[in-house]
């Protein structure tokens, strides 16, 4: 299970931004609310915010309860409900291979200290979301 490989301590991103990230693309919208989709104390949330980081742990187990992509919280990236503001013949691709590097260049710019059990669980729930989309995908094609 990710949640018992991941250090939920571990250094993660800036809180503000992930934190807004999450107020938009979920129905949370109190750290009291956080807490407790998370499973946490409001207390380990509002310590969390006082050093001004999210927690790569709890980034992980958000994504899974709230079915969400790594992307939109870590990244802000193909945010629910937000139009990609480059045309869709100008978008790459995106390939585990290339998934797994941005990772790897999200992990660095945070400044996040990532071993290789953490990686490889990031790296699962990577293969998992494209595994989804590309399911979605076939299923509305075959409608």
């Amino acid at each position: 299970m990710v949640a018992n490989s991941t250090d939920e301590n571990a250094t993660g991103p800036a809180w503000d931004e992930v934190w807004e990230r999450i107020k938009r693309s979920t129905g949370i919208k109190t750290q009291r609310s956080l807490a407790a989709t998370l499973g946490i104390s409001d207390a380990s949330v509002a310590d969390a915010k006082k050093r001004g980081v999210f927690p790569l742990g709890w980034a992980l187990r958000l994504a899974r309860r709230q079915n969400l992509s790594l992307d939109v919280i870590l990244l802000g990236r193909n945010t629910p409900g937000e139009i990609s503001p480059s045309p869709a013949a100008e978008r790459k691709p995106l390939y585990i291979d290339s998934a797994v590097e941005l990772v790897d260049e999200a992990v660095k710019a945070s400044g996040c200290l990532v071993n290789s059990e953490q990686k490889a669980a990031l790296v699962s729930i990577i293969r998992e979301e494209l595994k989804k989309k590309a399911e979605n995908l076939v299923r509305a094609l075959t409608v």
